[in-house]
């Protein structure tokens, strides 16, 4: 797949063909994370990486370490895919190219569907992590935690070291933790985010022990 990717990139740039690239800027590789918990290094070394992108300009993925990339293999489930797909079966065929501004536009199109997708497909996680973590019928839960996502709600990433997940979780109480730090959490049920209109948020509460 990502051979397949690295070579229709560097075709696509020798022939001059307008096609969403896939890009991810460089991140640094100079801090090591050591931590006593492999999900603590794990983490700090997510929180280095960029985000990738599509643009009509050839450029690195640096994750993948290559020079350009472009996603190619599914063009079933990306619209991406499909658009590149069409690029080079035009190409071959001698047929009329999308050109790059047209490309450029379709880009935004698509990239704007793609994150209501990815915010849809989080609340669906969450929603059956919810119905698992509830059907277990366990009080509490160690955990170790990771960063507040909005402290006005109270709202923060743990992991769940009796899961072995990361988990968006609201703590109620007011309590101010460090990264790493072990703290054990009685389940109180879904908390609705009347906001956002989301229920499928735990509300947790802190076991002092």
């Amino acid at each position: 797949m990502i051979l397949a990717g690295y070579l229709i990139s560097r075709f696509s740039i020798e022939n001059h063909i307008p096609i969403p690239y896939r890009c991810q800027d460089k991140f640094s590789t100079a801090t090591t994370f050591e931590f006593r918990h492999y999900a603590l290094s794990n983490f700090k070394l997510k929180q280095q990486l960029r985000q990738s992108y599509y643009s009509t300009k050839p450029f690195q993925h640096s994750s993948l370490g290559l020079k350009s990339y472009v996603q190619f293999t599914s063009p079933i489930r990306r619209y991406g895919d499909l658009l590149a797909h069409y690029q080079i079966t035009s190409f071959l065929k001698g047929d009329k190219l999308i050109p790059e501004e047209e490309m450029s536009n379709l880009i935004g199109q698509f990239t704007n569907s793609y994150r209501q997708s990815t915010q849809i497909m989080r609340q669906n996680k969450s929603f059956w992590q919810n119905k698992y973590i509830n059907s277990l019928n366990i009080d509490s839960f160690q955990c170790l935690f990771l960063r507040w996502l909005r402290p006005n709600i109270k709202l923060a990433l743990v992991f769940v070291s009796d899961l072995f997940i990361e988990y968006p979780l609201i703590i109620s109480g007011n309590h101010n933790f460090d990264f790493g730090e072990e703290i054990r959490l009685k389940n109180n049920g879904n908390y609705l985010d009347l906001e956002n209109s989301n229920p499928n948020l735990l509300n947790m509460s802190l076991i002092r022990e």
